[in-house]
């Protein structure tokens, strides 16, 4: 009776591996950096563990143990590798010739950005991934670990945890990310785009585009630059003074109603204008065409906090005409009429509807300007996006939509700082953890690939709800290998996976899991004749 044994496997190898065999990892991080030693495991190799151990459902797991997970997941039967040769030295030596140190210090990432960009551009071909419109906006990564002397791992959120700041360009629709910067975490990013744009169109070569950025995006250089490129854009950006006022004078019967709705059935409202962009250190002002919108839910949220204001604001002033007259400060009628003036400065949006008065007893009185407040109350709820394309060409629904799209990215940057994290992260060098950046951004390829995929096979979860890359992950937990040994020879088969699971990976036209295993299969018949 031959002994059979149970063998777990990576949970994401069966939708993982079909995509890497498309990309071409393997041939491409050979052709870029082949390995310059030999114990038998290529960097190709250690990059397709670290993806799958990253993309492996289980929570975040340490580096310096990659290892034994290899071991605990067989990794020998898939790769036809020695888990043991997986050890720190490997993986540092692997993370280096990704990112080599010049003679200089300097980390070069010209490689890395040959890698991604490959990549890129496979699977823009061979999926037919749309780049006409792109989003791009920053996002912190946490890093759990020891970082000395680190000029990247900056200090963030709580006592010890440290971050950097990722910049990527996205494409609308899939979240697929076109090109990536790391920048030191803990700090305020300005966006560059005309670097970005450089890039941009190095990354994509004689391609049109538009890309879409938040408010942090929206200045008059950056919009300047996308003209003077040839190249498209829609942008939020922080309006001022005067701006707000002619947002909010725009009567309401201007505004159309418009197709769009939200996951929540919330509706829009547009109006479109020409808006002349003019900083006071500008001599030369920027027409552009403006979209205000209306948004029901954000109106509904604007008036609850403007009324919040007003009841914070009027209670302040009814405490302070409680202290007016009193002993102290409060005897001085300056100084009444200074805590009266601090109130309506810190409640603005209400104080701009109140008027005090201090008399000399002191004595502080007060009315309100309910009728301009009601008014004020009635336009809010809008914002104003910015854009240079055409005006017959693309509609302002249109203008709303791509803007809108931003959750799609939103939720990829989600699934960059929660489900592809390594804790703790021990890193001594930062070209060490710009190679685990550059790593991470390819997970985020792969699982960008595997929702548009999931989407264009129409598969839906239990709830009936879109098919996301990580529920489809999710759905091939405990995928297992019976092993045995015949002949000095092992074999192994893996074993059923859930309904789900094989219905996924059908709909998706990936091969059987059985394909990537570098073993034989266990033949029954053999078996049986033993």
């Amino acid at each position: 009776m031959l002994p059979f044994y149970a063998q777990p496997l990576p949970s994401s190898y069966p939708a993982v591996m079909p995509l890497l065999d498309t990309l071409g990892l393997t041939e491409e991080v050979e052709a870029l950096f082949p390995k310059r030693w030999d114990n038998g495991v290529t960097h190709a190799d250690v990059l397709t563990v670290l993806l799958l151990m990253i993309l492996d459902f289980g929570g975040p797991r340490p580096i310096s143990r990659v290892n034994e997970w290899a071991e605990q997941f067989g990794i020998d039967l898939l790769l036809g590798i020695d888990p043991a040769k997986l050890h720190d030295d490997k993986i540092g030596h692997t993370l280096d010739a990704l990112v080599p140190v010049t003679e200089a210090g300097e980390c070069d990432l010209s490689l890395v950005a040959d890698l991604h960009n490959q990549f890129a551009h496979t699977a823009i071909t061979r999926w037919g991934i749309s780049t006409e419109m792109l989003h791009y906006d920053f996002t912190d990564i946490g890093l759990h670990g020891a970082f000395t002397d680190s000029e990247l791992a900056r200090r963030g959120k709580g006592p010890t945890r440290r971050q950097l700041q990722l910049g990527l360009n996205s494409a609308a629709g899939s979240g697929f990310p076109i090109l990536s910067t790391v920048h030191p975490g803990a700090t305020n990013h300005t966006v560059s785009v005309p670097e970005n744009l450089a890039a941009l169109m190095q990354r994509l070569p004689g391609q049109s585009f538009c890309v879409v950025t938040d408010a942090g995006g929206g200045s008059y250089d950056n919009f300047r630059a996308y003209n003077d490129a040839g190249q498209h854009f829609i942008s939020a950006r922080q309006l001022q003074e005067w701006e707000q006022e002619k947002m909010r004078a725009i009567p309401h019967k201007q505004f159309e109603l418009t197709e769009h709705r939200s996951r929540r059935d919330e509706r829009f409202w547009v109006h479109r204008c020409d808006w002349a962009v003019h900083p006071k250190d500008r001599r030369d002002e920027l027409m552009l065409s403006a979209v205000v919108v209306l948004s029901e839910n954000k109106l509904l949220t604007d008036q609850k906090k403007a009324r919040k204001q007003m009841r914070e604001l009027l209670k302040r002033l009814v405490e302070i005409a409680g202290y007016a007259g009193s002993r102290g400060n409060y005897s001085r009628p300056d100084y009444v009429r200074k805590m009266a003036e601090n109130a309506l400065n810190k409640y603005a949006d209400a104080g701009e509807f109140v008027q005090v008065e201090v008399s000399d007893e002191p004595a502080l009185s007060w009315w309100v300007d309910w009728a301009g407040f009601a008014r004020y109350m009635r336009v809010l709820g809008r914002y104003v996006l910015f854009t240079n394309l055409p005006e017959d060409e693309y509609s302002a629904e249109y203008v709303l939509e791509q803007y809108r799209g931003r959750h799609v990215v939103e939720a990829s940057y989600r699934q960059l700082k929660s489900d592809l994290e390594i804790a703790p992260l021990h890193m001594h060098k930062d070209n060490r953890l710009l190679a685990m950046a550059a790593i991470w951004v390819i997970a985020l390829m792969l699982l960008s690939l595997l929702q548009l995929l999931a989407r264009r096979a129409e598969l839906e979860t239990k709830r009936g709800q879109a098919l996301t890359g990580r529920e489809l992950l999710q759905n091939l937990l405990a995928v297992t290998a019976v092993t045995c040994t015949i002949a000095g020879q092992i074999r192994a088969s893996v074993g059923q996976l859930s309904q789900p699971a094989q219905r996924y990976l059908t709909a998706m036209n990936f091969p059987d899991p059985q394909h990537w295993l570098k073993v034989p299969p266990i033949d029954m018949q053999l078996i049986s004749g033993i």
